[in-house]
């Protein structure tokens, strides 16, 4: 019985969709989204195009509601200082990379979404992540 080869959809950097092949290879997806024609249309030639889509249905009030907000933009400097840290005691309290947390307070890059949130979470309830990281 021979196995199947799998393909692993990737989004690139700039949003495109990348389809990983069995072999490894990454290729642009056929189909790209034509965002000039999705700016041009209305809201609701948006919404009944999205309506229509089974695949990408719009989410409902509630569900809108329950939703995870991470902010796009985050301080990592001021949550810091908030908790009276040095970045090394930082990062070693939260599990951080001294590193990450020096590239994030001087520019050089960004927290990822998933840093972003556990951030989020320092900043508001620092004593929950603190008992939920000690061991």
């Amino acid at each position: 019985m021979s196995k199947r080869p799998t393909t692993r959809i990737s989004l690139a950097e700039d949003g495109t969709v990348l389809e990983l092949t069995a072999e490894g290879r990454k290729e642009p997806s056929e189909s790209k989204t034509d965002w000039d024609r999705v700016k041009a249309m209305s809201d609701k030639e948006a919404l009944r195009a999205a309506e229509s889509d089974p695949d990408a249905k719009p989410l409902t009030v509630r569900q809108l509601a329950g939703a995870c907000k991470v902010p796009a933009l985050i301080d990592v400097r001021a949550i810091r200082l908030k908790r009276h840290l040095s970045q090394a005691a930082f990062a070693k309290r939260y599990g951080f990379a001294l590193d990450a947390i020096q590239d994030w307070e001087q520019g050089r890059r960004p927290p990822n979404r998933y840093a972003r949130l556990l951030l989020t979470v320092i900043d508001k309830e620092p004593e929950a992540v603190e008992r939920a990281l000690a061991s």
